[in-house]
């Protein structure tokens, strides 16, 4: 035990290795490898052999006074089933050998408004017997389902059905009854330790889970859980193996809640910082403060994934390129790339390659989110792009021809080209009649998922399915990538949100999005927000694969530290 103990802390520092310790721990309990000085220490006790002995004595007196009812015998456990080597002095056997297991009425008796509490696997989830939230039934049904099952102080409950395993310990004298849950009880009270039993019903949930029966619902049957073996010590040695796996686990509970403090502390302050960073006129000093510690504050996934956001909402500010604009003065101001934009897109409307659409309102002070750098502009996502979308029944799915992109394919920032689909070459002709996406352009998913954007990396011909829309730069030169990274920021998705219908399934019209704001800089200072930007990214890249390498070494540490205890 002083061995393990050395290395709680360490072994605590992440909280994905605390359930993994917890099971790891109750596996060397019931192996015996917590209490091989303890037996060096006592090698004098009764073996469990005897202990085993006398419970069945006991239980042929039982019967032969018709307390209980005399059960099938037994079949030997084998040597095939015997998962390890026990220690001297240890048994295995069936769990109906040394127990006296039960179960609830899988009925549901009428409920009344006062009456006795009837348990079941939801009053048992917490891993403490609780009588809150539960139905009532009669005395006369109480007493009915007491007959197959009468519990009392001491007994343990395991869930049977549905969420499998959860056994507790029966605390309480106040009566209740049991619905779809086992009982385990004892055929006397001085040849039993119940917290061996329940820490041994801990340590082999996982395993019936596994294996549980069921299609729709899974189940655990009486006839599994009363042939089911265990590992046997001697009675003393079962009260020592408590001892020490409580000690264990009130550790692992004190530095859980170090641990828990230590990590809300450090995102608390990655928070703090990252907010400064974003709300500061300026990202330079703030940027400079909390660089140096990015590796102690931007270890944990969801952190890494906050500081991404961050890096977005900096670039769509223009905080990323504060220091370019001061080495680069004289740069065309965005408006007269809006201008040119609009110069294109007049001449399209002219050559009757797309339709001239209603003019939209300017866009107006109350609507800015933010203040954008000099030489910046907001305008509104129908002055940048064509909207080409698809409506009507999404064609056939056969299993080549052209290459059909669905909503599933469009992630944040990348195109995932699983599942592939395909539709027909002719099909893809009457289905695209509004537009054809090229290589560059950014896809959009309307809803299920909403506000997902990617670059269209693909140079060949895509057909697109519902819930897709294609934005279409009206010039080629414009960077659609800072477009791509501007609309994945926090701010314009949360605007995406805001302008979204729909009670189920939230979902945002073409006609609104054309409508949403957005900030365009310069041209120039496009490519140098895009460049800014994917280096800071490719260093939370790299953040997140150090955090995932130290997470599989962590995990083999302590599996081979508990395992050498």
């Amino acid at each position: 035990m002083t061995h393990l103990l050395q290395y709680f802390p360490q072994l605590s520092l992440r909280p994905e290795n605390l359930p993994e310790l917890r099971s790891l721990i109750l596996q060397l309990a019931v192996e015996g490898k917590l209490t091989a000085e303890w037996r060096k220490a006592n090698p004098d006790v009764e073996p469990a052999s005897e202990l085993l002995a006398r419970i069945e004595a006991e239980k042929a007196e039982l019967v032969k006074a018709k307390k209980i009812k005399k059960s099938k015998p037994l079949k030997p456990v084998s040597e095939e089933e015997m998962p390890f080597e026990l220690p001297e002095g240890w048994i295995w056997c069936r769990m109906q050998k040394y127990l006296d297991i039960r179960d609830g009425t899988h009925d549901t008796p009428k409920y009344v408004k006062d009456g006795i509490p009837l348990v079941t696997s939801k009053n048992l989830y917490t891993g403490k017997l609780s009588l809150e939230n539960v139905k009532y039934i009669s005395k006369e049904d109480h007493e009915e389902i007491s007959k197959r099952s009468f519990v009392e102080r001491s007994d343990i409950l395991f869930a049977m059905i549905g969420s499998i395993g959860n056994p507790v310990l029966v605390d309480t004298d106040i009566e209740f009854s049991i619905k779809n849950v086992a009982l385990f009880k004892y055929h006397n009270n001085i040849d039993y330790c119940p917290r061996y039993i329940l820490h041994y019903l801990n340590q082999i949930s996982e395993t019936l889970k596994r294996n549980a029966d069921g299609a729709v619902q899974s189940f655990v049957s009486l006839t599994k859980l009363r042939n089911y073996i265990i590992a046997l010590p001697p009675l003393p040695e079962q009260q020592a193996i408590v001892q020490t796996v409580d000690a264990l686990l009130q550790e692992l509970d004190q530095l859980q809640q170090r641990t828990e403090t230590r990590l809300q502390l450090k995102t608390d302050y990655a928070t703090a910082a990252l907010r400064r960073l974003t709300t500061a006129p300026a990202a330079g000093p703030a940027w400079e403060a909390l660089a140096p510690h990015f590796r102690t504050f931007f270890d944990e996934t969801g952190n890494v994934q906050a500081l991404r956001a961050a890096i977005l909402q900096l670039a769509v500010q223009g905080k990323l390129t504060a220091q370019w604009r001061k080495a680069q003065p004289d740069v065309e101001p965005a408006t007269e790339l809006l201008s040119r934009i609009q110069a294109e897109k007049a001449a399209l409307v002219k050559a009757k390659q797309i339709k001239k659409e209603k003019p939209l309102p300017p866009v107006d002070a109350a609507e800015v989110p933010f203040a954008v750098p000099e030489g910046w502009v907001w305008c509104r996502m129908i002055n940048i792009f064509r909207f080409i979308d698809y409506r009507g029944k999404t064609p056939k799915k056969i299993s080549e021809g052209v290459r059909l992109l669905t909503a599933k394919n469009v992630r944040p920032g990348f195109l995932k080209l699983e599942p592939e689909e395909f539709m027909s070459e002719e099909e893809y002709i009457n289905w695209m009649t509004r537009g054809f996406p090229r290589k560059g352009d950014l896809l959009f998913t309307t809803e299920a998922p909403l506000g997902n954007v990617c670059q269209l990396s693909l140079d060949e011909k895509v057909g697109l399915a519902q819930r897709i829309i294609t934005l279409q730069p009206y010039i080629p030169e414009i960077q659609n990538k800072f477009l791509m990274y501007s609309i994945m920021s926090d701010g314009i998705q949360e605007s995406i949100k805001q302008k979204a219908t729909g009670m189920t399934a939230r979902g945002i019209k073409a006609s609104k999005l054309k409508r949403l704001i957005i900030p365009l800089p310069p041209l120039p200072e496009q490519h140098a927000i895009v460049q800014a930007v994917e280096e800071l990214l490719g260093l939370c890249t790299a953040l997140e694969e150090a955090a995932g390498r130290r997470d599989v070494v962590l995990g083999d540490w302590v599996r081979a530290v508990v395992a050498g205890v």
